[in-house]
């Protein structure tokens, strides 16, 4: 009699895989198709029927997206809108200037610390300074009256970007007489803003007669006063200058 001896083979299989239940970090619930089985019979990985693990990813997976959370960065933490409205669609803040450079002289009102007034004969107010006509000027009432500074103020009611400001000298005035002589020897240019702060200062030379032309540049400082403080009069009974022009832009 032969005896024939059987061997049963118990064959198991682990089956690798993603969980349809699991994510990895920064996947986004119902942004991504199915995930990819070794053998497409989405059996999870997450163990086996020993209760071991045999998972191939090289982290640990984390659970389903929060819906209720912002929307997640590349690294799974999520992603904070920065956008406060004072930057421009690059991410770059957004200067306090806009518009083209304009001449806004004419926006402005005038006044000084002294008007020329005589008994008899023309006075030279103010505002024949911003009249467009270098043949006119104003004068102030000397520094018998004025003392060591006379004063002069172009001002409005809201600030702007002061690009370029120009005083012209009264070389060209109608009277041939007020060419020379009238002026002063140095100045200082102020910009002032709403708020009452000074946002640009700058010495001026005007030694010589008729006083040299100045263009002076704030480089777009915000203000709505201009002033010039004149010293050192060349004349006893009066000084000035013909024309101010106010270049600049209009702020946010």
């Amino acid at each position: 009699m032969r005896w024939v001896w059987v061997g049963v083979f118990t064959v198991g299989v682990a089956v690798v895989g993603c969980d349809d239940g699991e994510r990895l970090p920064g996947e986004q619930v119902g942004t991504e198709g199915p995930s990819d089985d070794d053998d497409g019979d989405g059996a999870s990985s997450s163990a086996s029927t020993t209760g071991a693990s045999n998972s191939t990813d090289e982290g640990p997976t984390t659970g389903p997206s929060d819906p209720t959370t912002g929307p997640t960065s590349a690294s799974g933490g999520t992603t904070e809108d920065t956008s406060d409205g004072g930057e421009s669609t690059g991410g770059a803040p957004l200067g306090p200037c806009v518009g083209e450079t304009t001449n806004i002289t004419q926006m402005g009102d005038v006044l000084a610390s002294s008007v020329f007034d005589p008994l008899f004969g023309a006075s030279y107010p103010a505002d024949l300074s911003v009249d467009g006509d270098i043949a006119t000027a104003w004068f102030s009432a000397g520094p018998n009256e004025d003392g060591t500074e006379s004063s002069y103020e172009w001002y409005t009611q809201r600030d702007h970007c002061i690009d370029s400001i120009a005083i012209i000298s009264n070389a060209m005035h109608a009277n041939p007489d007020f060419r020379e002589g009238f002026g002063f020897e140095s100045a200082t240019l102020e910009v002032i803003d709403s708020a009452g702060t000074t946002t640009f200062s700058q010495e001026i030379d005007l030694a010589g007669t008729p006083d040299p032309d100045i263009t002076v540049e704030p480089g777009g400082a915000q203000g709505n006063q201009v002033r010039l403080r004149m010293r050192e009069h060349e004349s006893e009974d009066c000084g000035g200058f013909a024309e101010l022009v106010i270049d600049a832009r209009a702020t946010r």
